[in-house]
């Protein structure tokens, strides 16, 4: 790694910065799907892209979605999750207090590994949710460059209290996470897929651990905005990269891109009609923070999805 004197290939740095551990946290959600039988399994990490006290949209890798609807055992065809909140809840952690929140929207396509969900504070308790937000940065950092890997790992759930009635009130749990900050550098630049990752991606020399998926990945420059340019996806693990910082990971980083093409209720934007919009189109009416670098266009061809943002010369580029 660039001008590190152990010549490392990743480091893990959350242990020697707490206050930015504090910070990154009150951006972190943690995915928790319930079985049939209430049993509680962590199912991945997303991010808030912007929101209050009463909601927040969350980026988050489609496969841990996926992953909700397999551990809830659910019989819908749809292989979209149950939204109920005795089937799925995101945990968000603060400085000095933590909320479970409800799940009132998801949006994915098979494009990308990229997801958006809206969540809301459970309305039977009073929302100790402050979050702080990670905007979107839609670019593609070139081989070499230095990035950062944010997310939650150590992800443990478990039952102190079973439920006291059927639909799983009462349940207790108890409920261990961690955040990981870890700083490598991209060894792959894959804008047409890579392998069985057939969407737009990148590789890192950072390895991602179990839970991982789903945090997200940014390009640290002096004076800008931390802002996501990737979402983890998944980890080609060979050999002890997990363990030895001298191992080069293989970490599968999907581009956020795609995200500003997912839509949500225009609701979110203030009215109340119910129709969706794409991030892009919130974005552009001034709803939710616009991307970094700005985007021209989005669009879907033939299966393949393209869009064009201004470089720092103003100049439109096309990926």
């Amino acid at each position: 790694m660039p001008g590190d004197t152990l010549g490392r290939a990743w480091i893990e740095v959350s242990g020697a910065n707490p206050v930015l551990v504090n910070d990154y946290r009150q951006s972190l959600v943690s995915f928790l799907a319930f079985d049939r039988d209430h049993v509680a399994t962590f199912a991945g990490t997303g991010f808030v892209m912007c929101g209050d006290h009463e909601k927040a949209i969350v980026i988050t890798a489609r496969h841990v979605l996926d992953y909700v609807w397999q551990l809830q055992r659910s019989d819908s065809i749809s292989h979209s999750p149950s939204l109920a909140p005795k089937d799925f809840k995101v945990l968000w952690m603060g400085s000095d207090n933590a909320a479970l929140m409800n799940v009132a929207h998801v949006s994915f396509n098979h494009s990308s590994d990229v997801a958006v969900c809206i969540i809301t504070p459970q309305e039977s308790i009073a929302p100790p949710f402050a979050p702080k937000s990670i905007p979107l940065h839609p670019i593609v950092p070139v081989v070499g460059q230095v990035v950062h890997m944010v997310s939650v790992g150590n992800l443990v759930a478990e039952e102190t209290s079973p439920p006291e009635e059927r639909d799983g009130k009462g349940l207790c749990l108890k409920i261990l996470r961690s955040i990981s900050i870890r700083v490598g550098t991209v060894t792959g630049s894959h804008p047409n897929g890579h392998r069985q990752y057939d969407w737009p991606c990148f590789t890192t020399s950072i390895p991602a651990e179990p839970g991982m998926s789903g945090g997200f990945v940014f390009v640290p420059e002096d004076g800008v905005t931390v802002a996501a340019c990737g979402v983890v996806s998944a980890d080609s693990f060979s050999g002890n990269a997990r363990t030895d910082q001298m191992q080069c990971g293989n970490s599968i980083i999907a581009c956020s891109w795609p995200a500003f093409g997912l839509t949500v209720p225009e609701l979110i934007g203030g009215s109340e009609d119910g129709i969706s919009q794409s991030l892009l189109e919130l974005a552009r009416n001034g709803n939710v923070p616009g991307p970094l670098g700005g985007i021209g266009h989005l669009s879907i061809a033939d299966g393949v999805m393209t869009f064009s943002m201004e470089n720092r010369s103003g100049n439109e580029i096309e990926i």
